[in-house]
């Protein structure tokens, strides 16, 4: 009963496109603030953005053209995800390789997404040397795996063992002393428990460890916050 809303524009800068999309949970009488779906930190272009919603899940994914790795025209595909009702979204990149446009070239805006089960297939158009070609990637929701881009206090965040039983342990870096919330989420990324609310953490390494013997079988999600700044790990609970 949710309707979704997604497109781009320039309100953060002239040079610097970005993804949106609001949604409306009562028949559109009113609507969310616009939620960023892409999740670089810096000013480049993110443009040309198509979205489906999974009937059976009701995972968002929403594929668009960007340019956040380059000081170019270089130009990836990624795919972002949200599996909390679009509060907020993974970013993948699911082209091989860059290719970069030019004006003497129409390009057009042929992208498009479908998804259905947890498969998905996203379609977009490249441009290398004057020729343009149209292509696909053959991806499951499962095998979805985010590339972490951390904030400028976490990094290296990993969870141990895989697969998870009845112990999971996350280890992780800071670069400072900070505070820190750690959240258990369901295959859906709901909420499911507050395993750590803003403790005090120190500069360095640090390991958390968790009991899961309550938990069934199933893909789940480790949250962890910091300076406002959310990383997910996904995990499956054999």
């Amino acid at each position: 009963g949710t309707i979704y809303v997604n497109w781009s524009d320039n309100r953060n800068g002239f040079n610097n496109t970005d993804i949106f999309l609001t949604k409306s949970t009562d028949g559109g009488q009113t609507w969310s603030a616009p939620i960023k779906v892409n999740d670089d930190t810096g000013n480049k272009h993110q443009f040309m953005s198509w979205m489906s919603v999974d009937p059976t899940t009701g995972y968002i994914y929403i594929i668009y053209y960007d340019r956040r790795n380059y000081n170019d025209n270089n130009t990836d595909v990624y795919l972002a995800v949200s599996r909390d009702g679009g509060n907020n979204f993974d970013n993948y990149k699911i082209s091989d390789s860059p290719f970069n446009p030019n004006s003497a070239q129409f390009f057009g805006d042929y992208t498009n997404i479908s998804a259905y089960n947890g498969i998905i297939r996203p379609v977009w158009t490249r441009l290398d040397n004057y020729s343009l070609s149209i292509w696909t990637a053959l991806i499951n929701d499962s095998d979805l795996v985010k590339t972490p881009e951390y904030s400028d206090n976490i990094e290296e965040a990993e969870l141990f063992p895989v697969p998870v039983s009845d112990d999971v342990h996350l280890k992780y870096f800071l670069k400072k002393s900070t505070t820190v919330s750690i959240n258990l989420l369901n295959g859906k990324g709901q909420l499911i428990e507050k395993l750590i609310q803003n403790e005090n953490r120190l500069q360095g390494e640090h390991q958390e460890n968790f009991k899961l013997k309550k938990l069934s079988k199933g893909v789940y999600f480790v949250q962890i916050i910091v300076n406002n700044h959310a990383e997910t790990l996904k995990f499956v609970k054999k």
